[in-house]
């Protein structure tokens, strides 16, 4: 069954695509609940950090998170880049033959960005940097050294 019929070949693809559209919507879904879970846990501990518990609040507590959290997004956002580029990649094909549904490593490695890219040159590394600067400057104002 390697040459389909046109409409099977249609068929193939808008079923393939869905697919795709799935998996790059579970990415988006994932990058979400990243920015979420840093805000949350920026602001516990700034929190944290501003109690009477604490004797000496540092701002590196900041750091370590915030570095997981932003590597994380920037992972995500780098594994749904590859997918988009799947994605595009079928989209422009006229046809589509069983063997193109293949999700393998030569698929991913012929679709990927750069990871550093992705890091730094996407929203993910601007919103993080403005969250890690807005809690920064928080804790300072708060005192915390």
């Amino acid at each position: 069954m390697a040459n389909n019929s046109s409409s099977e070949s249609t068929e193939l693809k808008i079923a393939y695509l869905g697919f795709l559209q799935g998996i790059i919507s579970r990415l988006s879904n994932s990058v979400l609940v990243l920015m979420t879970a840093n805000i949350t846990l920026m602001s516990a501990l700034l929190a944290f950090s501003v109690s009477e518990n604490v004797e000496n609040p540092s701002l590196w507590m900041f750091f370590f998170p915030w570095i997981f959290l932003a590597s994380f997004h920037a992972y995500y956002l780098y594994q749904e880049k590859t997918f988009i580029n799947i994605y595009n990649q079928v989209v422009i094909q006229n046809s589509i033959l069983t063997t193109d549904l293949v999700i393998n490593e030569h698929t991913l490695k012929a679709n990927r960005p750069k990871f550093l890219e992705v890091f730094f040159k996407t929203y993910s590394f601007s919103y993080f940097q403005v969250s890690l600067f807005l809690c920064t400057l928080a804790a300072y104002y708060l005192g915390v050294k």
